[in-house]
């Protein structure tokens, strides 16, 4: 999300990054499920699910962060198997 509205104003403390946000979708999950040892992140005898999107959503972030919402999955992986493909 952009912003976070309280009130009648907007605030930025309460936004994450586009980093912050995969982070918590990755790492931090696997932490929480107290599986970092096994998965969260693209490493050597890890376990992953992998997603490949249509654009490179740093590059957008950076340069037109509304256009995120209009970022679509090209390609998902699960446990090794193709289970989505557009490219």
């Amino acid at each position: 999300r952009p912003r976070l509205r309280v009130g009648d104003r907007w605030t930025r403390d309460q936004r994450l990054t586009l980093e912050e946000l995969l982070i918590g979708y990755t790492r931090a999950g696997a932490f929480f499920e107290f599986a970092e040892t096994e998965r969260g992140q693209i490493a050597p005898g890890m376990q992953a699910d992998i997603t490949v999107f249509d654009a490179d959503l740093f590059a957008l972030a950076a340069e037109a962060p509304q256009q995120l919402d209009h970022v679509r999955s090209a390609l998902t992986i699960v446990n090794g198997r193709i289970v989505q493909e557009t490219l």
